[in-house]
């Protein structure tokens, strides 16, 4: 008895029409790269090494403001150095742009004494702020912190007279002692870093 015979059929494959892959390949939406998130440099380095500072460490593991960075050329200057090498109080950073003036630009190209800076919020003053948003001579300043005296703040709450007496012993230093008689960058660079607390 003769086997009966078997036929295949076979179909080209399915082609694809452009507006059939729409739902395969969804190319309507926008392909441009999304904003960049801006990202702050302090979350790539550690924080500085004094106690309850969230500032990012400079070289020497401590922020500028507590000694860290690269320090102004002057002999016996702790400051931060802006530009050249140099702080602001020694010719660094950005001077004032008037012609003549070499002082430090406080905002705006232009020293204090310019206009640079934040003015005065007392209505129709124009001199720059001391403290508070006010100039000295509409309350922007704090009197000495010695009793009886009637001068004013000259920093770390002391007038100029009283705070010769609690500065610094570095030579040409005039920040407060805070330990051993030497400033906090002092302290720091001379007896933590160098292990040298006699000058």
């Amino acid at each position: 008895m003769q086997s009966p015979l078997l036929f295949f059929t076979f179909e080209a494959p399915p082609t694809f029409l452009d507006g059939d892959l729409d739902h395969l390949f969804d190319f309507s939406h926008d392909m441009s790269s999304p904003k960049p998130v801006k990202m702050t440099y302090s979350r790539y380095r550690p924080l500085c090494m004094e106690i309850d500072c969230n500032r990012a460490a400079q070289s020497g593991s401590y922020c500028i403001k507590h000694g860290g960075g690269k320090k102004c050329q002057i002999s016996n200057c702790a400051k931060a150095a802006q530009s050249k090498g140099l702080c602001k109080a020694h010719g660094g950073g950005a001077r004032c742009q008037v012609p003549g003036c070499f002082k430090s630009s406080q905002g705006g190209g232009k020293c204090r004494a310019h206009g640079g800076g934040k003015r005065c919020a007392y209505d129709g003053c124009d001199r720059g702020t001391q403290r508070g948003n006010f100039c000295a001579q509409h309350g922007g300043t704090v009197n000495c912190r010695v009793a009886m005296c009637t001068r004013r703040d000259r920093g770390g709450g002391y007038c100029e007279s009283h705070r010769k007496d609690f500065v610094c012993k570095v030579s040409e230093c005039q920040r407060l002692a805070r330990k051993d008689n030497f400033c906090t960058q002092h302290y720091r660079r001379l007896c933590k870093v160098n292990s040298e607390c006699t000058l």
